[in-house]
């Protein structure tokens, strides 16, 4: 498992074990979408006209859990869709005649979630004044500044829809919105979350609306950003107009489970065109831990880019680094990829390079380095070996067994330099020397706990096998 693979699993555990108190459970709970609430008790507004039609395939709220199911109606250009009751999946969905409201009979914004569905839904309807609609919403405390409130088109019909971040009146925390919909004359198309419990723990930003796919219609991107008690955590989606719904085109890592999101840790979010093709990519940086037990993590960026059907991670930018383990962990990874060459001058650069600061964790600074310095002098004695090097092998054996001649790691490089037959025989060769490792107390010293942001590094995997 690599480094970046690690992380992913690392951020599984870390939404679970760093909750905050409050929230009173001991593992974490991934966003999830609730169904538009209940409207059979809902009056029909008198100024629109129903005319009762086939059932629709258009959901009400279409997001990650709803798949659309009914066949659309045939509505004409003066008229839109209507939920005279329950409409799950868009099944009883009506098409309306609409007919101008006064905007001298608008009403103040309601202060319950449900009565703001069918206040919000009747003013897109009604085509009242934006203008009037938002001052109404930030007077009744559900938008807290102009911001929080977006008009875009993402459908491509021509008419723009509403995005709101929207906060529950009562609140007074102004970093924790509770609800970022999309409304339009179905209602609300999209919502990221619907009951305020389930965002005590979310930061919730609008990062951007604008084309990232090329397609001429904008792309929302979102960031429910989760705290525990000493990280944070993105969580960025990117909403897309797609196959007849707004859905998030953010593309998982295979071994990711839950809501497909770009998460990293402590991050900055840019939009920039990597790769010179017209088309903005993302860029998240970070990679940080916020907690004293996780060591010190090298920080990163990853670039998202649109590959046609979705947002893949194209790259992964680690910064320079300016510790000597990040550089040892660096090396491994392009050991066990194969670039022999790489990682022998990292391995190199991580025994040699005095600039390098070495940190005390389990372990002192200077037993940290010297773990280091073993463990990279051994690799590079194989792949020396491997290359057919055999006056290279000599020169990192001999600082071995001149600097370190009781060390464990010492011990096994002379086995391997005195064992060797050729590469055929180094899987059997490899298993002989982790067992005699697996003797010893501690054969990696500090390596195997430089904090929980790190990997751990011990017997097996000193003598390893390429894949």
């Amino acid at each position: 498992m690599n480094v970046k693979h690690r992380l992913w699993l690392w951020l599984v555990l870390l939404l679970g074990a760093c909750m905050p108190a409050e929230v009173g459970e001991s593992t974490a709970v991934a966003p999830t979408f609730t169904p538009m609430a209940d409207l059979t008790a809902t009056a029909v507004p008198p100024t629109l006209t129903l005319r009762p039609t086939m059932t629709s395939t258009l959901a009400i709220i279409p997001t990650a859990m709803f798949a659309p199911v009914c066949t659309p109606p045939a509505c004409a250009m003066n008229e839109v869709y209507f939920c005279p009751g329950e409409c799950s999946g868009g099944c009883g969905t009506t098409c309306v005649t609409v007919t101008p409201a006064s905007t001298n009979n608008f009403a103040a914004a309601p202060d319950e979630w449900d009565a703001l569905r069918v206040w919000l839904r009747d003013a897109w309807v009604n085509n009242m004044p934006i203008n009037n609609v938002r001052a109404a919403l930030l007077a009744a405390g559900w938008l807290r500044q102009d911001e929080d409130w977006q008009t875009a088109d993402f459908d491509g019909d021509q008419l723009a829809d509403w995005t709101l971040l929207l906060y529950a009146p009562t609140m007074t925390d102004r970093k924790r919105p509770a609800n970022l919909w999309v409304v339009n004359g179905n209602g609300v198309i999209y919502q990221f979350f619907r009951d305020i419990a389930d965002s005590e723990w979310i930061y919730l930003d609008l990062v951007a609306v604008t084309d990232l796919t090329g397609d001429g219609r904008p792309e929302l991107v979102i960031n429910g950003e989760s705290c525990g008690a000493h990280t944070c955590v993105t969580g960025i989606q990117i909403l897309s107009f797609q196959n007849g719904r707004l859905q998030n085109v953010v593309q998982a890592p295979p071994d990711w489970t839950g809501e497909a999101v770009i998460a990293v840790t402590y991050a900055d979010i840019r939009l920039e065109d990597a790769t010179a093709d017209g088309l903005l990519d993302v860029f998240v940086h970070g990679g940080s831990i916020g907690s004293v037990g996780s060591g010190i993590e090298r920080t990163y960026t990853e670039v998202w880019t649109w590959n046609g059907t979705a947002f893949a991670l194209a790259e992964t930018i680690l910064d320079p680094a300016e510790y000597r383990h990040h550089l040892l962990y660096e090396a491994n990874d392009d050991y066990l990829a194969g670039d022999l060459n790489r990682a022998a001058q990292l391995y190199a650069q991580a025994i040699h390079d005095e600039s390098l600061i070495t940190p005390e964790f389990s372990y002192s600074p200077a037993e940290n380095e010297q773990a280091i310095v073993q463990f990279a002098a051994f690799r590079l004695i194989l792949i020396a070996l491997q290359q057919g090097d055999s006056d290279g092998a000599a020169v990192y054996l001999a600082l071995l067994q001149q600097d370190f001649p009781d060390a464990p790691l010492s011990q096994a490089a002379t086995t391997l330099a005195q064992d060797w037959s050729g590469v055929k025989g180094l899987a059997a060769l490899c298993q002989r020397i982790t067992d005699q490792l697996a003797m010893a107390d501690h054969p990696t010293g500090g390596l195997v706990d430089m904090g929980y942001g790190n990997p751990s590094l011990t017997a097996v995997d000193v003598c390893s096998v390429q894949p």
